[in-house]
């Protein structure tokens, strides 16, 4: 039977396992990074809802969160923006 211990935590709760002898590793995920993939989902699809929301009646008052929104799906692809 392996023996497995953390061999290093990250200030959000994440911790690196390693399992011996084998020296394998394996992450032990937070609560906040266990729930991403969920967060990322959700999120993408209220900004969705939030488009077309916004074609509908002509609304542009939520354009500031929409484009944190967009923002934060382009960081979470990895899409990086061409600035000058």
């Amino acid at each position: 039977m392996s023996i497995s211990w953390i061999a290093e935590k990250m200030p959000c709760g994440c911790g690196i396992r390693k399992f011996a002898p084998e020296e394998t590793y394996d992450i032990e995920y937070c609560p906040k990074h266990k729930a991403a993939q969920e967060m990322y989902e959700a999120l993408k699809s209220i900004r969705d809802y939030m488009v077309q929301y916004r074609e509908a009646v002509n609304d542009n008052s939520h354009w500031p969160i929409l484009e944190k929104m967009n923002q934060a799906v382009a960081k979470a692809e990895d899409i990086k923006e061409d600035k000058p």
